[in-house]
C-alpha cells in the first residue's frame, strides 16, 4: 500500500470477519482508526475497542481510507 505520509503503524488495525459482519480493532496504532458510516460521522475506534464497520462505511486508519462494500 502507497502511504508516503507514512500515517500507517505497522501494526495498525486488525480486521475481522464473523457471522455478525465486519470488526476492526484499533492496535495502540499513532495515528488512530475511524469508522464512518454512510451519511453519519465519523466514530473513533479507542485502542482495544472493537467496533462494527457496516457495508458503506469508510474505514479511515491514519489518512488512508478504505470503503467497505458488502460481496
Amino acid at each position: 500500500m502507497d502511504d508516503p505520509a507514512k500515517s500507517v503503524s505497522k501494526t495498525h488495525a486488525m480486521l475481522e470477519v464473523d457471522a455478525d459482519g465486519l470488526w476492526v480493532l484499533d492496535l495502540d496504532s499513532t495515528n488512530g482508526v475511524w469508522v464512518v458510516p454512510a451519511g453519519e460521522g465519523a466514530i473513533e475506534v479507542e485502542p482495544g475497542q472493537r467496533v462494527a464497520v457496516p457495508a458503506g462505511a469508510d474505514l479511515e486508519l491514519g489518512d488512508l481510507v478504505i470503503q467497505v462494500e458488502r460481496g
